[in-house]
């Protein structure tokens, strides 16, 4: 019996085993994570979507609970993505198909363009396109105007869901309602 053998398996053969089986371990764990990866993908879309639902959901309901001249705020967690609140008035001829006939807020899924020569973000695709996808989510209000105002410019009518504030991933906003009008700002 050789005595540099463990278990009758030589030390030359007995490296080889070891070196086999950690480059299959490593093998499958890599595979695992890939899947995992492709896996949550797909996933992340679909919850997306989900969390632009309950996000309108919030919103509609704040806006139905909201006394006649009351303000109200609240904290929305942030999307991933490009994901933005939109509104339309009863008077806007350009809302999309599922705002009917009614003032409405959406949620869309858009991507954003080049800065243009005043520097201000515009869209790739129609607003209105994005918005009659059945990614987005929209809510009828029943009032005349829907305004929405932002201090940090990123368009005359349009939230980022997917910036939360530098300290968390939420969004902060501020809902304004008197007889005929809601408006919707963030800090």
């Amino acid at each position: 019996m050789n005595k540099n053998a463990i278990f009758g398996i030589g030390m030359d053969n007995l490296a080889s085993i070891i070196l086999v089986v950690i480059v299959i371990v490593l093998i499958l764990s890599g595979s695992t994570i890939l899947v995992m990866k492709l896996y949550t993908m797909g996933a992340t879309t679909d919850q997306q979507k989900e969390n632009a639902k309950t996000i309108i959901n919030t919103i509609e309901a704040k806006i139905n609970a909201i006394p006649e001249n009351e303000n109200t705020k609240i904290l929305i967690p942030k999307i991933e993505g490009d994901w933005f609140l939109f509104g339309w008035s009863q008077t806007d001829l350009d809302r999309p198909a599922k705002c009917y006939f009614s003032s409405c807020v959406c949620i869309c899924n858009g991507n954003w363009n080049d800065e243009s020569d005043s520097g201000e973000k515009i869209f790739r695709t129609d607003i209105k396109e994005k918005c009659q996808e059945s990614s987005s989510a929209c809510r009828t209000v029943d009032l005349e105007k829907i305004t929405i105002e932002l201090p940090r410019t990123i368009g005359t009518f349009v939230i980022d869901l997917s910036r939360g504030t530098e300290s968390a991933d939420l969004v902060e906003i501020e809902i304004h309602r008197n007889k005929t009008e809601i408006t919707i700002q963030t800090n």
